[in-house]
């Protein structure tokens, strides 16, 4: 719930933020000249170590001068109403105006001269004399007419397309050429892929060097420190050669002279405000953000992209975390120094700082992935806040907890991961949850060093619809989103980790384990079919009573799971083996499964000792004095030790059976079935059985037990199985089938219920002949007089006096009626069912027929249940 709140009011808390960003500033003095913006009153924009910067420094050294690291930020400043002016490329500027920037317009003169945009050069590039093959290529375009043609197409004329340059099949070497993707028409996005001016220039000269070409995308205040350190050979992103960056590396000739101008905002003095829908324009930048030219897909990339370099970051963080707990807690001081030392500078240094240096500083000249170097940079970092973390958390552990372990006899690595380690990390967990959540935010930087993750989409995204405002509360969306999955996986693994949150068992053992599955189970005879479809579970050290009616399958049951009855459907599982699978030998599985018949089967010709010794010695394998002595152990167990060397036929009932039950247990079965065992006991008999099985039951055997019996198998079950019509009627603990059963046939039976039942009650029902069978039925049950009478009162005041005159006996009320006598209660109910809104005949108790049945009744009840009215009267 308290998710589904934080949900809620961030989204209200953005589509509040997008309608305070459709409020306008509006200005009062209109700008028309760059020498008007040359005043302190004024503050310009400038991008980020641009040729712009250089501009404005140069001819408007009086204004406020604000940097930005991107273009598209600076547009939105200025259509807002937070600067005074932008200078920057009129090209790009022309360009975003007819993309649909809005409330800006450019100032007709130029800011300063024009200055050359050229190509980069890497002092660090792997191809010789890169700058004058540059050149010559440059030279060579320039006379073929090359370079003119590609800047009317995608300058001029806006109506560039990228053409079919043919790429080398075998390649001489590789170019890899830095540029933005950011700045149309020289280097943007279409949809998924690069397209421009300086996007063609990089093909043509690759194909003309014969190269292989890989591109990498780079913000412009990194572009040049990429290829200062050797990533990239050179620059292809519409770069002005300032004087300042002719200092760090080598600039081609000119490839074509750019023009810097200034941005203001449009209609400044005449209040002028765009108006436009709210909900017309959240569907303008849903549409612009997402659908054209399939920029969803740069989304996705990007999201993939931050995902990867979470998780990865945060795998690997934690392992050198881990490390370096390790190292701090180590004997040797010069190493727990050295990794306090590595945890101090790590922490003491900002990410970026850290991602750069790794790019361009250590793997500057390595030939390595951008996405790798992120997940180094990143898992550098988690790495040493987490061993942190973890050191704090072992030290909150109770050192007692080490010495007892350590006493135990754990050497110190047992004691370490099996007591110290698993409390530690319930401790830090939950600061590491955050830590990491923010490690998430944090790879939005990551951009600097090259990689496309989703703020670097988000912002190429913004260069192109000139709208930096729903793209950034997109991104900040996914990130919340991103941000919230991840840390319910961490809270799922603290769970895990923390003990007592975690559902309470004991690892590696089963202590819910089946021992017997029966799934549909089936047999059929040809006259009849005792089991039609029987499904159940047995637990070790459950008892289970089966009862029901005669002929309802339970001794059947039993019969199909020793496999003494061969199932016709179904699969019976006994300890993981499926005994109904033809492979399986049962003779093996019978052998974890002691049997107790009705009739005992003791072998007639051995004695009582023998007969518990046989199966011991041939099929346990145990020496006969080993079977002997477990014998007589249980002979004296259950007062038999003197009848050890009696035969069958010259013992009781009673010693019958618990010889046999003696046998069984001899085998050492985990499951014990016994069949109706004191159903061929004479009453005296019984108790003497019944207390053995009890006694087997406190020890935790696992049986199942066909009885008839009905008090011991509420005293001693855990679980009752009521059988009729073929399956387990009903499955319940003793306490409901027994007290408060749940469907009628158990009921009935339970209860030892007789019953008259009759139904569709009408005003032509035959009354006469009805209260004949009601007294018979009486009768029958040896009920008193005065018992049949006030029952024959109330089917007269019931139904004839209340339910059937004029107004409610209609078909409708579909009214019927149940006669029950309880041998056990001595009671006799009449329960009324009838359909109609909820109505009790004595429901004012004021009436003569009230006041009869009350006198007559030792209770009487109303309910209405689904739509259907029940009365009962107990007499």
């Amino acid at each position: 719930m308290a998710a589904k709140k934080r949900i809620a009011f961030l989204i209200v808390a953005l589509l509040g933020m997008l309608c305070l960003g459709g409020c306008k500033k509006q200005e009062n003095e209109k700008i028309t000249s760059i020498e008007q913006l040359n005043n302190p009153a004024y503050t310009i924009g400038v991008p980020e170590g641009g040729a712009g910067m250089y501009m404005a420094e140069k001819y408007l050294p009086e204004a406020k001068h604000k940097t930005f690291s991107g273009n598209a930020s600076g547009y939105l400043a200025i259509s807002q109403g937070k600067l005074d002016g932008f200078v920057y490329d009129r090209v790009m500027m022309e360009f975003a105006i007819a993309s649909g920037l809005e409330d800006v317009e450019l100032l007709e003169e130029n800011l300063g001269e024009s200055m050359d945009v050229a190509v980069g050069i890497s002092p660090k590039s792997q191809i010789d004399h890169l700058k004058d093959k540059v050149n010559q290529f440059l030279a060579e375009a320039k006379a073929e007419g090359t370079l003119d043609d590609m800047y009317d197409r995608w300058v001029s004329r806006a109506e560039g397309t990228m053409p079919e340059i043919p790429m080398p099949q075998a390649p001489d070497c590789k170019l890899k050429v830095g540029t933005t993707g950011m700045v149309q028409p020289f280097s943007y996005y279409e949809g998924t892929t690069l397209a421009g001016y300086d996007v063609e220039l990089i093909y043509r000269f690759g194909a003309w060097l014969n190269a292989e070409v890989e591109i990498k995308i780079y913000d412009y205040d990194g572009i040049i420190a990429a290829a200062q350190a050797g990533d990239i050979d050179c620059i292809m992103a519409n770069l002005n050669a300032t004087e300042e960056r002719r200092k760090h590396i080598e600039f081609s000739d000119c490839v074509y002279p750019s023009e810097t101008a200034v941005m203001v905002r449009a209609g400044q003095g005449n209040g002028a405000v765009r108006e436009t829908g709210f909900w017309a324009g959240l569907k303008d930048s849903f549409q612009g953000t997402f659908v054209e030219e399939g920029r969803w897909r740069l989304i996705v990339q990007g999201l993939g992209i931050t995902i990867l370099i979470s998780v990865l970051s945060g795998i690997f963080g934690l392992c050198l975390g881990f490390g370096i707990c390790m190292l701090q807690r180590t004997g040797y001081k010069p190493v727990r120094l050295a990794a306090a030392v590595f945890v101090r500078v790590v922490q003491g240094m900002p990410i970026v700082v850290l991602l750069m240096i790794l790019y361009y500083g250590i793997f500057g000249s390595v030939d390595i992935s951008e996405v790798l170097v992120a997940v180094i940079g990143f898992s550098i970092n988690f790495g040493a806040y987490s061993s942190e973390m973890m050191r704090t958390g072992i030290e909150a552990v109770d050192k007692g907890q080490s010495e007892a372990a350590l006493a135990m006899g754990y050497t110190r690595g047992q004691t370490f991961f099996k007591i110290i380690f698993p409390q530690a990390a319930g401790h830090f967990i939950p600061v590491l949850k955050g830590e990491f959540i923010s490690l998430v935010k944090m790879t939005s930087v990551v951009g600097y060093i090259a990689v496309q993750d989703l703020t670097k989409v988000s912002d190429i995204i913004r260069s192109r619809t000139m709208e930096a405002f729903f793209p950034l509360i997109v991104t900040a969306i996914i990130y919340f989103a991103v941000a919230n999955a991840m840390a319910a996986a961490l809270s799922f693994a603290e769970r895990m980790a923390v003990p007592k949150r975690k559902k309470r068992s004991i690892k590696g053992v089963n202590t819910d384990q089946s021992v017997i599955s029966i799934r549909h189970l089936r047999k059929e005879y040809p006259d009849v079919t005792p089991l039609a479809d029987v499904s159940a579970e047995v637990k070790k050290g459950e008892v289970i009573s089966v009862i029901g009616p005669s002929g309802t399958g339970k001794s059947t049951l039993l019969r199909c799971i020793n496999l003494l009855e061969i199932p016709t459907k179904g699969e019976i599982t006994v300890d993981g083996v499926v005994t109904t699978d033809k492979k399986c030998k049962v003779n093996l599985v019978r052998r974890k499964m002691g049997m107790v018949f009705q009739s005992f089967n003791l072998f007639a010709h051995k004695a009582v000792i023998e007969n518990i010794m046989m199966g011991q010695v041939d099929l346990l394998g145990r020496s006969r004095q080993e079977a002997y002595d477990r014998g007589m152990e249980l002979l004296r167990g259950i007062g038999l030790a003197e009848k050890a060397l009696a035969f069958p036929d010259e013992l009781s009932g009673g010693q019958k059976q618990r010889a046999a039950i003696a046998r069984a247990v001899a085998m050492e079965p985990e499951i014990l079935l016994f069949d109706e065992p004191t159903s061929a006991l004479d009453p005296t008999m019984v108790g003497e059985v019944l207390s053995v099985i009890r006694s087997l039951a406190r020890q935790g055997m696992t049986m199942i037990i066909v009885t008839h019996e009905m008090k011991f198998a509420r005293d001693v079950s855990t679980r009752v199985w009521y059988m009729d019509q073929g399956e387990i009627y009903e499955d319940g603990l003793p306490e409901q089938i027994f007290h408060h059963p749940k469907r009628e046939r158990t009921r009935i039976f339970v209860w030892q219920l007789k019953v008259l039942h009759a139904e569709k009650i009408s005003c032509d029902f035959d009354f006469p002949a009805f209260m004949t069978r009601l007294e018979e039925f009486g009768r029958k049950q040896q009920l008193t007089q005065r018992q049949i009478f006030a029952m024959q009162l109330a089917v007269e005041e019931v139904l004839m006096q209340k339910l059937l005159p004029v107004g409610r006996g209609t078909e409708k009320m579909d009214i019927s009626l149940d006669v029950e006598y309880s041998e056990r209660e001595n009671l006799a109910q009449m329960r009324f069912a009838y359909g109609g809104p909820s109505f009790h005949p004595f429901g004012s108790g004021d009436d003569l027929s009230g006041r009869m049945m009350k006198g007559m009744s030792v209770g009487m009840e109303h309910r209405f249940v689904d739509g259907v009215n029940h009365f009962i009267i107990s007499i």
